[in-house]
């Protein structure tokens, strides 16, 4: 897990009011869980909404694996956090079925939602200051 990798994504796309409470649950195996269903919430959206490019099921992986052929993307899940080639980020991505999180960029990141049922929700976001 990289840390500052993971603090560096809450500070850009998570409201600034929540940066503590995330970060504190990130840095703890205990409380990982609680900060990554944050995510998953649609009732009490904790990222930035300027931040947000598109937020659908529609959006096609596929796609996004293309752009970033050949990079190693940062993947974060409720247990652990690393860098990973994209095509083995989007299959950990498809395959978990809680919230799942891949920083593609400094200023780009797909949020996964957790599966309740049908598609998950997928978020993607673009650091706009």
């Amino acid at each position: 897990m990289n840390l500052q990798i993971e603090k560096d994504f809450v500070k850009k796309f998570v409201k600034k009011e929540l940066h503590e409470r995330i970060i504190y649950e990130l840095t703890l195996a205990k409380y990982r869980h609680k900060a990554l269903q944050r995510f998953s919430s649609v009732d009490s959206c904790i990222l930035k909404p300027n931040c947000i490019a598109l937020k659908n099921t529609k959006v096609d992986l596929g796609d996004i694996a293309e752009k970033y052929i050949n990079k190693l993307v940062y993947y974060m899940d409720e247990f652990d956090g690393g860098l990973l080639p994209i095509n083995l980020a989007i299959r950990e991505c498809k395959d978990n079925y809680m919230c799942t999180i891949i920083i593609l960029d400094s200023n780009n990141a797909l949020v996964k939602t957790e599966v309740e049922f049908g598609s998950p929700l997928k978020i993607l976001l673009k650091y706009a200051e």
